[in-house]
């Protein structure tokens, strides 16, 4: 394994593993505090795997507790949303972790996950009505996977699709987001649909089921900021 991916594992299974001893309680309510399993707490304390740098951030959100220097300094994106480049463009790096579209996963890339794309200023500026220096808005460029594990958007969003993400909490029926498997822990990308009882998932390719999120509590969009991390609002692949 590379000594930087070592590393970053090691420092948040520690800070984890400190922050679920202030915490107290079992590991499940542990779990239920920041919004993942217990597997995925298993998976994460033990230094099997660490979670994007958007998960660590809405981890430390709810434990109210700031991540350690070691892994803030491991951040792939700039302090502001997105970086200027010249007066045209503005650059915003990938997440180096993949996302499915059909079964989560929960490994980081291996090939170039530092890559960045740059996008027309002048484009973002209407779309999102965002300047460089406003720091309220957060978005973030992900890759689906190449293999079937992301074909479950198809013909919508082809495997290996590069998605852009506001993070800006929009509330759409039917709309696409990336979301976390509420069992599994990894990120998909699938409609959401609101419902009485919860939320489906459900894919545009219909060899796929529909996955049903069931909340007991919080039946509505604030309950669902655990799963929802943000709505897809630009998608670019090869032809």
């Amino acid at each position: 394994m590379d000594p930087h991916k070592a590393r970053i594992l090691k420092d948040f299974s520690e800070w984890l593993r400190e922050a679920k001893e202030d915490h107290g309680g079992t590991q499940a309510d542990f779990a239920r505090a920041i919004g993942v399993t217990q597997e995925q707490v298993s998976r994460w304390i033990n230094g099997r795997f660490s979670p994007t740098l958007l998960t660590m951030r809405d981890v430390a959100r709810r434990l109210k507790r700031p991540l350690p220097p070691s892994l803030i300094g491991h951040e792939t994106q700039p302090s502001l949303p997105f970086e200027v480049l010249g007066k045209r463009y503005v650059s915003l790096r990938r997440e180096a972790r993949q996302i499915a579209a059909g079964e989560p996963i929960d490994d980081p890339e291996t090939d170039d996950g530092a890559a960045a794309y740059a996008f027309s200023l002048e484009w973002f500026r209407y779309r999102f009505g965002v300047e460089p220096h406003d720091n309220s808005r957060r978005f973030h460029v992900f890759r689906l996977a190449k293999d079937e594990n992301g074909n479950s958007m198809e013909p919508t969003i082809p495997r290996g699709s590069i998605v852009l993400i506001d993070t800006d909490g929009s509330q759409e029926d039917g709309a696409v987001y990336v979301v976390r498997h509420p069992e599994l822990g990894g990120l998909m990308c699938k409609r959401v649909y609101k419902t009485r009882d919860g939320l489906v998932l459900e894919s545009d390719n219909r060899e796929h089921r529909p996955i049903v999120v069931r909340m007991d509590h919080d039946r509505n969009w604030d309950g669902a900021k655990k799963y929802v991390l943000g709505r897809v609002v630009w998608v670019g692949f090869e032809l």
